[in-house]
């Protein structure tokens, strides 16, 4: 199972409409094959770090294997990050990881 961390950073005037889009995107994303599940968190530690933005967010997308995750990559990043991006541009900043299990061996 692969973890597929997109981390946002949200401005403080964010458009209200912006959560409603948030959750039809994850909708949207769990069409995907191999997209098992999402959940949001949001910090709730400010590091110390003063900036333009108010909140932050992560949403963990839960993907049956790596090579789903290489599908949607290739196949569908680009279209669905330029949504938001095309919305939303200049209101957030999103950053992105990948994580799996971790195990001893290499």
């Amino acid at each position: 199972m692969i973890i597929y961390e997109v981390n946002i950073q949200l401005k403080k005037n964010i458009p209200e409409n912006y959560w409603s889009w948030l959750d039809h995107h994850i909708s949207q994303m769990l069409l995907f094959k191999g997209f098992i599940a999402a959940k949001i968190f949001e910090e709730v530690m400010d590091q110390g770090t003063k900036s333009e933005y108010s909140r932050s967010l992560s949403v963990h997308y839960q993907i049956e294997s790596l090579s789903h995750l290489e599908h949607y990559l290739a196949e569908h990043a680009e279209k669905m990050r330029a949504e938001g991006k095309e919305k939303f541009g200049s209101y957030f900043n999103a950053t992105r990881r990948v994580l799996q299990k971790w195990s001893k061996e290499p």
